[in-house]
C-alpha cells in the first residue's frame, strides 16, 4: 500500500462512503501506522458495533480510498485497534468545546501548577485547534518542551 505523504488529514473517504472517515499518518515520524477517525454522524451507523466490525469497516474504507483490493490491505495489516469513544462510560463520545470568548480564560487554565502539574490535550488548545487531534498533539509538544526546559 502506498504511504500517503501528509499527516492531517491524509485522505477523506468518498462522499458516498457512509462512514466518512478521515485518515492520519505519523508523518513526519516514519512508521507504518495509519489512524482512522470517524466523526459523530458517521458513528451513529455503528453505535452498537463491536471492535472487529468497526475495524472491518475502516479497512473497507481504506481499501476503497487507495483502490487497493481488500485482500492486499489485510495482507499488509500488522495490527488493528480501535477505541469506541461513544461506548466509553467515562467519555460517552464527548469532546471539549469553548463558548464564545472562553479562549481568553484558557491561557490561565492551562498554566502549569507549581511546575509539577502540566496540562495538554485537545481541550487545552486556545489558538484555534481545540477539540482536535492537532490541538492535542501541539499542546503535548508544548508541555513536553516546558518540562524539558525546567530540567536543563
Amino acid at each position: 500500500i502506498r504511504r500517503p505523504p501528509r499527516s492531517t488529514p491524509l485522505y477523506s473517504s468518498a462522499a458516498s462512503d457512509v462512514y466518512k472517515r478521515q485518515w492520519w499518518s505519523t508523518h513526519p515520524i516514519r512508521s507504518c501506522r495509519l489512524v482512522a477517525w470517524a466523526g459523530y454522524e458517521s458513528t451513529l451507523n455503528f453505535r452498537t458495533a463491536k471492535e472487529p466490525e468497526v475495524i472491518d469497516r475502516a479497512l473497507t474504507s481504506l481499501s476503497a480510498m487507495t483502490k487497493t483490493p481488500m485482500a492486499e490491505v489485510r495482507k499488509h495489516l500488522l495490527e488493528a485497534r480501535c477505541h469506541l469513544w461513544h461506548q466509553d462510560p467515562l467519555v460517552q463520545g464527548a469532546y471539549s468545546f469553548l463558548k464564545v470568548g472562553a479562549a481568553k480564560s484558557m491561557k490561565e487554565l492551562v498554566r502549569p501548577v507549581d511546575n509539577t502539574v502540566y496540562f495538554a490535550g485537545e481541550h487545552c488548545h486556545y489558538q484555534g485547534n481545540h477539540a482536535s487531534v492537532d490541538g492535542a498533539i501541539e499542546t503535548g509538544y508544548e508541555a513536553a518542551k516546558t518540562i524539558r526546559a525546567e530540567y536543563e
